[in-house]
């Protein structure tokens, strides 16, 4: 393996949100069969996971937190990425408020290693949107499966918030429009008291249209 990256930012730890707390609190079993799912996955080369929601507010984001604190609380080095263009929430999440993002990497003004946050309480890192992407922003040149293979040369897992999933223009849409070529598998996160099945298939047709193998759905009640 080469030599790892080494994250410019770090942090002593992150600022956990108490939806995280909460999801540790009453469904730790449930998110660690979902760590146990991402585990066996990466036997088969199965590093990049995404999740993806029905609609805002179904808990993906937290959710994919709550999953990535307990892929590395197991030794695993794991990254968690912000691809969610729309409405990024990842770095907020966290208690942080980078100057630099994913963008200014797609865009070629930024190394790669400089965007990454680490905690180093945590052993978690970070790769974050720095806020809302428009469609005015120049997608030429834009390459994000080089950037996540580089990601894959140095991580065990890549966890991947692709938000309610909807490729509009500019770099936001350069970039999901390619999220076939990234992404390996996609979990689908659902609030299951208040979803409904259109809902879900809307989800799942888009995945599909993409080129993205949809690995399962998880009804959050949390």
């Amino acid at each position: 393996m080469p030599a790892a990256y080494q994250p410019l930012l770090q942090v002593d730890r992150f600022a956990w949100p108490d939806g995280c707390r909460r999801l540790w609190a009453d469904a730790q079993p449930q998110l660690e069969e979902l760590a146990d799912g991402v585990s066996a996955g990466l036997t088969f080369g199965r590093k990049v996971i995404a999740l993806c929601g029905c609609r805002r507010g179904d808990g993906c984001t937290t959710l994919l937190l709550g999953a990535a604190e307990r892929l590395a609380s197991r030794g695993l080095r794991v990254v968690a990425v912000d691809a969610d263009f729309e409405q990024p929430l990842l770095a907020r999440r966290l208690g942080l408020m980078p100057e630099f993002g994913w963008q200014d990497v797609l865009c070629g003004l930024l190394p790669l290693q400089e965007a990454l946050i680490e905690s180093l309480e945590d052993r978690l890192v970070v790769l974050p949107l720095r806020g809302q992407e428009t469609a005015s922003t120049d997608p030429a040149g834009c390459d994000a499966a080089g950037g996540i293979d580089a990601l894959r040369e140095q991580y065990d897992a890549i966890l991947v918030d692709l938000g309610r999933f909807s490729p509009a223009g500019g770099l936001a849409g350069e970039v999901l429009h390619s999220v076939g070529r990234w992404v390996d598998q996609a979990v689908i996160v659902r609030d299951a008291r208040d979803s409904t099945t259109s809902n879900l298939e809307r989800l799942s047709d888009r995945l599909r249209k993409a080129g993205v193998a949809e690995a399962g759905v998880v009804d959050n009640f949390v």
